[in-house]
C-alpha cells in the first residue's frame, strides 16, 4: 500500500474513532457536570470536519497530475497541519479560560466523581489504545497530517488519566477535612492537563513551518539516508560532493551534487546513470517517498544554488 491510500486509510478510521468518542465524552459530561469531561468531548467533535478535510487533501495529493504540478503536491500536507494544530492551541486556550473563570466563580460542586472515574479510566483506556496502534503506523509513515492525528490521540489519552487522578484526588479530598477543596479539582484539572499538553501543538506548528521552509531533515532521518549515500560513495573518485536534504509532508528531497575530476568514473553518463540507479536501490527501503536528484559538475561553484551575476 502506497502512503497515500496508507494515510487515507488511517485517516478514515480516524474520523469514526473521534466521532464516537467524542458523542460518548459529551453525553457522559453532561451527565456527571464536568467541566473537563465535556470540554474533552466537544474538543474531539470539532476535530472530526478538520478530520474530514485531511482526507481530502490525501486524495487531492494521491491523484497523479505532474503536468499542472510538476513537483508534487506534497507541500499541503505541512501547509493543512498549521491549522489543526492552531486548531488544538485554542481549544487549549479556550477550556484553561473557561476552567479558570470556573475556579474564580467557586468551582464546581456538581460534579459525581465516582462516575467522573470510572469515564476516566475507560478514556485512558480507549484511547490509549488507538494512540499506539498509530504509532506503530506512523513510524512507516512520517506524514505531517499523521502525526496531528496521533498528537491528538495522546491528548486524549493524557485527559483521560489526569481525570482518574483528579477526581480520585476529589474522592480522598471528601473524606478528610479538606473537603470544601473539592469543587476547585474540575477547573483546576482542566487548566493543568491543557498547560500541559499546549506544548504539543505549538511544536507541531513549529515543525510545519520548518517544513514549509524545506529546513534540515531531522538527525534521525538524516543520519539514516547519510550513511546509505556515504556507503556507496566509497566506491566512487570524485573531488567534492554536497548533499541537501529536506523533509516535506511524506516526501523527501534528496540532492547530491558532485564535483568529479576529468579522468574520474564518474566523468561517463552511463556511469552517472549506474550511481543514480544504486541511490534508487538503496533508497527503496525507506519507509517514506524519495524525491532524488543527482547533479555532477566539473567546478564546484555550480554546486551552489544562489548564482550571482559577475
Amino acid at each position: 500500500m502506497n502512503t497515500e491510500n496508507s494515510t487515507h486509510k488511517m485517516l478514515t478510521i480516524n474520523v469514526a474513532l473521534t466521532f464516537a468518542y467524542s458523542i460518548i465524552a459529551v453525553i457522559t459530561g453532561i451527565m456527571v457536570a464536568s467541566q473537563t469531561i465535556l470540554a474533552e468531548g466537544i474538543s474531539n467533535l470539532g476535530a472530526v470536519p478538520l478530520a474530514l478535510l485531511n482526507i481530502i487533501v490525501v486524495k487531492f495529493i494521491a491523484r497523479q497530475n505532474a503536468g499542472k504540478y510538476p513537483f508534487g503536491k506534497d507541500t499541503l500536507e505541512p501547509f493543512v497541519g498549521i491549522p489543526s494544530n492552531c486548531f488544538l492551541l485554542v481549544i487549549c486556550i479556550t477550556i484553561i479560560v473557561n476552567s479558570v473563570q470556573m475556579l474564580l466563580a467557586s468551582g464546581n460542586d456538581e460534579v459525581r466523581v465516582t462516575s467522573s472515574i470510572l469515564f476516566g479510566v475507560f478514556s485512558f483506556v480507549y484511547n490509549t489504545g488507538v494512540y499506539r496502534y498509530y504509532k506503530s503506523l506512523a513510524k512507516d509513515n512520517p506524514s505531517p497530517i499523521v502525526i496531528v492525528t496521533l498528537v491528538a490521540w495522546k491528548f486524549s489519552a493524557t485527559v483521560g488519566l489526569g481525570i482518574v487522578l483528579g477526581f480520585g484526588l476529589s474522592w480522598v479530598l471528601s473524606l478528610t477535612p479538606l473537603n470544601a477543596l473539592t469543587p476547585y479539582i474540575d477547573p483546576a484539572l482542566a487548566v493543568i492537563l491543557m498547560l500541559v499538553f499546549a506544548s504539543s501543538p505549538v511544536v507541531g506548528i513549529r515543525d510545519c513551518v520548518k517544513e514549509l521552509m524545506q529546513t534540515n531533515l531531522p538527525n534521525d532521518m538524516a543520519g539514516d539516508i547519510t550513511e546509505r549515500i556515504e556507503k556507496i560513495n566509497n566506491d566512487y573518485d570524485f573531488s567534492d560532493r554536497v548533499l541537501r536534504l529536506a523533509k516535506v509532508g511524506s516526501k523527501i528531497i534528496v540532492e547530491v551534487d558532485y564535483v568529479v575530476r576529468g579522468n574520474s568514473q564518474l566523468d561517463s553518463v552511463s556511469e552517472q546513470d549506474r550511481l543514480r540507479g544504486r541511490f534508487a536501490q538503496a533508497f527503496a527501503e525507506l519507509p517514506y517517498k524519495i524525491w532524488m536528484n543527482v547533479n555532477f559538475t566539473s567546478e564546484a561553484k555550480w554546486t551552489e544554488h544562489v548564482i550571482t551575476q559577475s
